[in-house]
Formats: C-alpha cells, structure tokens, sequence
C-alpha cells in the first residue's frame, strides 16, 4: 500500500500544481476576516464548519492570495487521511490482504477525493470528514472483535472471577479509545457539519467488523447529538426544490457522476463559466459504466447472498444526499448540474469502500472467487483510470482567468499601492449574487476608498490602470457667482442632478473648494424607503483643500439629487461645489 500512496499523492500534487482559488476560496476569507471567533460558528451557505473557516482566515492572512499554502494544506491532509485508512484496513482486514488492497486503492484514487481536493474550500470540508472517518476506523479497530461463535460452558466459581478480571481491562480500554473517538469526532465536526454521519457510519462498520460496543461509542454519539441539536438552533435550511427537480437530477447524477466515478471516471467534463466542472461523460462512456458497475454487483451478491443487507445503508445514505442535495442546492432557476458534482458524494464514496470491503470479510464467498488474481490488475486500471479523470478535469479548468486575474492584481498591487475606489471582481470569478464580498478590495482584504484624486480602476486582467468617469448625469452648477453651491459650514443643500440615476454605486467628480482649512463634505442619497441612519450609512465623507481640485467620490445610492452637508471650519465658512459629472468608473482606453 505504500507505493499506491506514493502513486496517489503524486496524482493529487500535479493536479493541486495545476489549481487556484475559486469562489467560496475567495469569499470566505472577505467575509470573516473581519470580525470575532465567534463569527466562525455562523452559518455559511448552509454550513456550519469553523474550523474550515478558521483554517482559510488563517492561511489568507500568512499569505494573501498565495495558493501555495492551501495546496500544501491539502496534500498534508490527504496524506493524514491516506495514511489513517492504511492503518485502519490493517487492523480491521488482516487476513484479507486482497480486499485491504482493493479498499484502500479505491478511496486513495478515488475521482470523488479528487475534486473535491481541487477546490480549497471544499477539500477542506471533505478531507476533514475523511480524516474523522478514517481515525474513527482506526480507534474502532482496537476495539476486541466478537468471536464467530463460541461454545458456552457452565461457569464455575474460579472461572467466573477470572473472567471478570479479564473483561475490566477490555472495557476500560474500550471506553478511553470511546472519549479519544468522541475527540475526533469533535473535530470533524468542526470542519463540516456532514461530520454527524461519522458515528452513524462507524457504527455500520462496527456491526459489520463484529466489534460493536456500546461503550466506544457512547462518546462520539453524545457529541455527534450534541453539535446536531447546536446545527438544528443555528441555521434555517429551507427547501428550494419542487418533486420534479429530484426525480430529474437522480438518475443523471447516478448514471453520469456516480457510477462512472466508480470506476475511475467520468473521463470527461463541461464547465460553463464561473460554474464548476461537472461530469458529462458520452454515452459510450456511461453506459457501459453502468453496465459494468451493475454486473460487478450482482455477481459480489451472487457469490454471497448474505452480502445484500450490506447494501442497505450505502443506498440509504445516497438517497440522504440526495434529498438534501435537491432540496438546498437545486430549485425553479438551477439545473441537474449541480447533482453531477462528485465533490457532493466524497463521504458516501468512502462509507460505501468501507462497508463492501468489511462485508466481504465477514460473508465470504460462498463460490468460487478470482480475487487474489485480479485484484492488482483492478488496482492499475483503476489508477489509470483515475490518472486520465484528473487530467481531463484539469483541462475542463483551462478557460478559467481566476489564477491569471490574481497574478497580475497582486504584482499590480505591489507597484502601484495607491487607493482604490470600490469595485466588483469581473463575472468569470465572482457573481454579484455574492456582493458584497465579490469586490477587488473584499479579495485583497484592504479597505476600499471612498473618495481619490487620481481615478484608477482594476481591469478584466487584473492590471490597475487609469480610469475616467462616464458622465451618466451631471450635478447642477449652482447659481452663486464664481463659486458653484455656495453651503455655510454647518448647513446642509441639495445638488439636483438632471438625469435621475437608478440605484447603484456611482463615481461623482466633485469639483470643490473650502474657505478654509480643516472643512468636510459628507454626501448622501436620501429616499423615501430608507430611514436617514439607513442612508447615513452610505455616506461619504470627503475633505475639501483651499484650492479649487477634483475629488472622485463613490456615491452609493440612485435618484435625481444629492444632500451634501458641510462640517468644520468656522462661523462664516463655506464650501463652493461646482458642476460636476457622476457615472460609472470606467478605465480610460485614451
């Protein structure tokens, strides 16, 4: 097993050498930089993971758009994670060398492992539950086994006290293994709220390995109630999906993601920007996949009947995924797509190797069985199998300008440090359905400003250039001679702009000058639906020099007029604001 570690290690480094941040990498880190520990335990998206969270705040803040770092992290775990499940398929199969082979081959090049490793975030989340899941097995595997059958004699009185005295240390030691489990257990279940399926599924595995104990797992299960009743008080998962969007999204997603994964595929992939690559294999791909997967597991029942009821609970945990998949992730404006993402079946991928691989231990074959001839020869084709899903995943990844637009805007950064108005990160990276977080400044963690002197935007490839500002309306001129708008200090006026503006974010060319030192403007856009702290909230406060200059100011909000309102300096004081243009902040191709 050692060489097959090696072997998928150096997979998953080429194809994290190949990756960058994407979505949630990038939100995660602007949402929560700022802010308490305590911030962590909120929902997101759905998910309750603090740990994972914590982890990205972490890592952003040590090295800020380096991917260097998380895809370091993530070799790290899947290393953990390879080398716990080793260890545990020892301790639980020792006389099925075989089997142990097969299992620990099919979760190390496992296509499910191997997108989820190529998405920070998500890795996160799914390699925390592997590791949980893998310990848990490993802890479980000292756990005394229950023999087959045994023949029980009448006890006697010396026997009875030599039992007794036997069967204190075993206990004991089943409960400390129990609390060390309930500590793993925690943990996971900081990374990912999918965590509370551990102990279940460790149970599964425990019946199966004849090592069922109610004192190992009493720890973990309190603990697993525990953070489920805490998950149940904090979010407010509502269903988004109709009968119709399940029925439809089940058997593509099983017949184009999940069986084809099972054999190393899907081989092939779509991506349609700024989406996911989801799998969308030929049919001359998935339906011989179908067929095969099919074949493999009616002839594994065949050669033992009693293996059927093993297969009881991966269907029943397949249809939990995927009633709560269609119910949170798919709806009236979603397609089946997102079903066909294998990141979404890395923990039932995991328990299903799992209980097939202890079934086939505990009911042998009944017939005749070419296991110990074929199993390496399975192992090969399915490394190779998997080889040729994570290149062809990786090329689905070749359109994506999100490593290229960071390149560029960190090194842009680095020479050209002067403030930047607020501005959105370009569609092919983040959507403004995750505003406010999907700005230039969210992604560099640094404040944006509210008011510059020399207009410079961020464009498409993530280069700073000069910008102008596209004259959408103009504000009046003001009837005071050689001065505009005249505004005492203390006093408030309305600028009325003659093309109403809807609501947005705007760039206004203030051209003003102060009477005196020291003196500010702060600029709102006051409505009828909005108290005037809501609009306050949204001001910007700008400070005006002695000398007539330009101030490009962002203006939140839409509307036919802005209330400025004039602070500082002393009784008799004034500002004297011009016309000026107000739009969007444009780079200026001149």
């Amino acid at each position: 097993m050692v060489f097959v570690t090696l072997v998928a290690l150096v997979i998953r480094g080429w194809q994290l050498s190949q990756r960058t941040f994407y979505w949630d990498d990038l939100v995660i880190p602007a949402r929560f930089r700022v802010g308490s520990f305590f911030d962590f335990f909120s929902p997101y998206d759905g998910h309750i993971m603090p740990g994972s969270i914590a982890i990205q705040v972490v890592a952003d803040q040590l090295a800020p758009l380096e991917f260097f770092v998380p895809a370091t992290i993530v070799l790290l775990l899947c290393t953990l994670t390879y080398c716990l499940y080793g260890c545990a398929l020892t301790r639980l199969l020792p006389a099925h060398p075989q089997v142990r082979l097969l299992a620990f081959s099919a979760l190390v090049f496992s296509p499910f492992l191997m997108v989820a490793a190529g998405w920070w975030s998500a890795a996160l989340n799914a390699l925390g539950w592997q590791v949980g899941f893998a310990a848990m097995l490993l802890c479980l595997s000292f756990v005394p086994a229950a023999p087959k059958g045994a023949s029980h004699t009448a006890p006697t009185a010396s026997s009875s006290q030599k039992d007794c005295a036997n069967q204190e240390r075993p206990h004991s030691r089943e409960l400390a293994w129990g609390i060390l489990a309930a500590f793993i257990t925690f943990g996971a279940l900081l990374m990912t709220e999918k965590a509370i399926s551990i102990v279940p599924a460790a149970i599964v595995g425990a019946w199966l390995a004849r090592r069922l104990s109610w004192r190992f797992f009493c720890a973990p299960t309190l603990v697993t109630l525990a953070w489920a009743l805490f998950i149940e008080r904090c979010t407010n998962i509502t269903s988004t999906s109709e009968a119709s969007t399940v029925m439809e999204s089940i058997p593509k997603a099983v017949s184009h993601a999940v069986l084809p994964a099972i054999l190393g595929g899907p081989w092939q992939w779509d991506r349609w920007i700024p989406s996911q690559a989801f799998a969308a294999p030929a049919p001359w791909l998935w339906i011989p996949s179908f067929m095969i997967v099919l074949l493999a597991i009616g002839l594994w029942v065949w050669r033992s009947p009693a293996r059927f009821i093993s297969l009881i609970p991966i269907v029943g945990y397949f249809l939990v995924i995927m009633l709560v998949l269609t119910n949170t992730r798919t709806g009236a404006g979603t397609t089946d797509l997102l079903a066909r993402n294998l990141h979404y079946y890395v923990d039932w991928w995991a328990l299903a190797v799992i209980v097939v691989a202890l079934a086939t231990a505990r009911f042998p074959a009944v017939r005749h069985s070419p296991l110990p001839r074929v199993a390496p020869i399975v192992v090969l084709i399915l490394a190779l199998s998997s080889a040729v899903t994570t290149i062809s995943w990786v090329s689905a990844w070749r359109d994506d300008p999100t490593a290229r637009y960071l390149a560029t805007l960190k090194e842009s950064v680095a020479q050209d440090p002067s403030p930047l108005l607020s501005q959105p990160v370009p569609l092919e990276i983040l959507t403004p359905l995750l505003s406010p977080y999907n700005t230039v400044e969210g992604i560099l963690g640094r404040p944006a400003a509210t008011w510059v002197t020399e207009p410079k935007v961020v464009d498409n490839n993530g280069a700073i250039v000069p910008a102008a500002v596209l004259h959408s309306a103009m504000t009046e001129q003001g009837d005071a001679p050689q001065c505009g708008t005249r505004i005492a200090s203390g006093k408030r006026a309305i600028l009325h702009i003659d093309n109403p503006l809807p609501f947005g974010e705007w760039t206004w060319e203030m051209n003003a000058v102060a009477s005196n030192k020291g003196m500010t403007v702060t600029l709102t856009t006051p409505n009828g639906l909005e108290t005037e702290q809501q609009s306050r909230q949204r001001a910007s406060t700008v400070p005006v020099p002695t000398e007539l200059a330009t101030h490009f100011v962002r203006v939140d909000g839409g509307g036919g007029f802005l209330q400025v309102e004039v602070t500082g300096g002393h009784v008799g004081d004034s500002v004297c604001i011009g016309a000026g243009g107000i739009g969007p902040l444009l780079a200026n191709e001149n």
